[in-house]
């Protein structure tokens, strides 16, 4: 997995790149993936701690 990580990452502004979206539309989807799994992240471990 840490090896996809930058490989998917590179794909992904590759794409983006050649399309030449918003930038504002780039950070909203970042803000929201980071919101997601830290909030996943966080529940996954305060059931891991209570159960």
């Amino acid at each position: 997995m840490p090896v996809l990580a930058p490989l998917l990452v590179r794909e992904v502004h590759g794409v983006l790149a050649k399309r030449a979206v918003d930038h504002t539309v780039i950070e909203a989807v970042v803000v929201i993936m980071v919101c997601v799994f830290v909030l996943g992240g966080g529940i996954y471990w305060l059931r891991k701690k209570y159960d």
